[in-house]
């Protein structure tokens, strides 16, 4: 006979607290989805002479706009037939040559539905959107750096996007440990 699990009062709260928030608004959170060949990303701003970010800025944020403010966890996917080893390979290739800051990699790699990365932002999708694509201006900022090594293997993603209201800010931590348990990922510490 298993014994019950007990979990510190203050954990338990913070679930109530929130399962209460999101109880009382049919319009707590929303779900948006889109999606990306990075075979079509174009070269990085940092190379002189290139306006295309500003482009995709537009375009995610077009793609973003009923979120783009609030507190969000987000799911992003590979949809075209590539093995989690040729996807790890050329992500670890691209890390190991360290020209921007990488999301880590797991120790025993095992994405469930072909999940890439599960992720939170408490504001700006679009800005950490962009830091996935390999666009953000700071190269310590860490991501996925898709431009940097997705786009030579064209792998295609989708972006599976909550967000809540402003109100469930502190919550969507916990939100993003329950959909990486739900669904984990390939890339990221989670789980």
């Amino acid at each position: 006979m298993s014994k019950p699990v007990h979990f510190p009062l203050s954990f338990q709260e913070t679930v109530e607290d929130a399962i209460q928030q999101l109880s009382r608004s049919a319009t707590a959170f929303s779900y948006d989805y889109f999606e990306l060949d990075c075979g079509e990303l174009p070269a990085p701003i940092w190379q002189k002479g290139n306006d295309e970010p500003d482009k995709l800025r537009t375009l995610i944020d077009w793609a973003a706009r009923p979120v783009k403010a609030n507190p969000c966890v987000y799911r992003i996917v590979w949809r075209n037939n590539l093995s989690q080893d040729d996807i790890l390979k050329e992500f670890i290739n691209y890390k190991n040559r360290k020209e921007r800051k990488t999301s880590a990699v797991k120790k025993n790699p095992q994405a469930f539905e072909q999940t890439l990365y599960v992720g939170k932002v408490e504001k700006d999708v679009c800005g950490r959107i962009m830091t996935h694509l390999g666009y953000y201006y700071n190269s310590e900022t860490a991501g996925l750096q898709l431009v940097g090594w997705a786009k030579g293997i064209n792998l295609q993603i989708a972006f599976h996007i909550w967000s809540f209201e402003q109100g469930m800010k502190d919550y969507v931590g916990l939100f993003e440990r329950s959909l990486d348990k739900a669904y984990p990922s390939l890339i990221g510490k989670k789980h």
